[in-house]
């Protein structure tokens, strides 16, 4: 009798050092739940589909918290991605081709909109006199956020486009969102690209009027092309590591994208669906003004990118100059494997 206690006591102990060990290995082999996603220029309307799919809980319910990181445009959004301080990052499409071609591990998974995020604003000053006519800008000062940034890029194209020599411009590197209405307000600049927020802002505050605005398809596509948005960027490293997480991220951005498209003609209802800082930062009316500047560029996207649009976007990045890309393959790098996927998984919205 004795005997089988000890036996059954051993048992015991090895059943429990099993669960135990068990245990610690299903606690090393859980992926994470909570995610850093680097934005260019802070919770900006451009970004809804993000906004949205946090303000509707759609990354919470399935098992992520998913953290906004505010940097003051895409250049150091992309950075931080590339740096390995945020899981997830916004930047450019020639960004991450840029990378890519420089052998960073780095891949572009979701595509949120189509166009160049910004709106070239004038001075209001000059609104009757010069309109939307790019040539009567001719000579004037030229602003963006950095050399090398996806509104720099826009900026030399479409002057180029309309037969100004870009080299005859004044240029005014004017760093971050904060920097915009100063630099419109000051006439430091005679033409600026801004984010839609700033954007309306620069309207409503009766400082400045729209030139050009790069979501909307009727106005740009003829210039450029179909150009692919900042894409929800990520690392192999990353994916390898936590292909649930990616694929579950992937499918929270579709449902927020299909939330967007949903409500793009109901404002109040879109308005929300946002982040509770977004609200708090953004009045409704401010909103409206900004989703009017931003609605274009959420039509006819699902996530992916298509060959229409890689084709345009890498002949744009080539003719801004970037070089390396001749060899390189594009769709490892913008790759739809997961929105492919997330289509699947979230037909629709209710």
């Amino acid at each position: 009798m004795i005997a089988l206690r000890q036996c059954f006591r051993i048992l015991g102990t090895a059943a429990l050092a099993l669960t135990v060990a068990a245990g610690l290995s299903s606690a090393r082999a859980q992926t994470p739940t909570k995610i850093s996603i680097a934005l260019a220029g802070g919770e900006l309307v451009i970004f809804a589909p993000i906004l949205v799919a946090v303000g509707s809980k759609a990354f919470e319910k399935r098992g992520i918290q998913a953290e906004l990181q505010s940097f003051g445009g895409g250049v150091p959004s992309f950075a931080a991605l590339v740096g390995g301080s945020t899981e997830f990052g916004l930047g450019g499409p020639g960004q991450v081709l840029a990378a890519a071609s420089q052998g960073r591990d780095v891949v572009g998974m979701f595509n949120m909109f189509h166009g160049g995020a910004v709106v070239f604003m004038g001075p209001k000053k000059y609104e009757q006199s010069r309109g939307r006519d790019l040539k009567k800008y001719d000579g004037s000062t030229w602003a963006y956020t950095a050399e090398g940034a996806t509104s720099q890029i826009f900026m030399t194209m479409a002057a180029q486009s309309a037969g100004l020599d870009w080299n005859k411009q004044g240029r005014l590197p004017a760093g971050g969102v904060d920097a915009f209405i100063p630099a419109l307000e000051s006439g430091r600049a005679d033409l600026i690209t801004m984010d839609m927020t700033s954007a309306a802002k620069a309207i409503k505050l009766g400082i400045g009027y729209p030139v050009l605005n790069t979501d909307d398809a009727a106005e740009v596509e003829h210039i450029w092309g179909r150009q692919l948005g900042l894409p929800l960027s990520t690392t192999r490293t990353f994916i390898n590591k936590n292909p649930k997480v990616t694929q579950d991220v992937a499918d929270a951005m579709r449902e927020g994208l299909l939330l967007v498209q949903k409500y793009a003609n109901d404002p109040a209802t879109l308005y929300k669906l946002m982040p509770a800082s977004f609200r708090e930062a953004n009045k409704e009316e401010d909103f409206r003004l900004q989703w009017e500047l931003a609605k274009p560029a959420f039509a006819n996207v699902d996530g992916t990118f298509s060959d229409k649009a890689i084709a345009d976007t890498l002949k744009f990045v080539k003719g801004a100059g970037q070089k390396g890309l001749d060899n390189l393959d594009v769709s490892k790098y913008l790759d739809n494997t997961w929105a492919k996927k997330a289509i699947e998984n979230v037909p629709s919205v209710k």
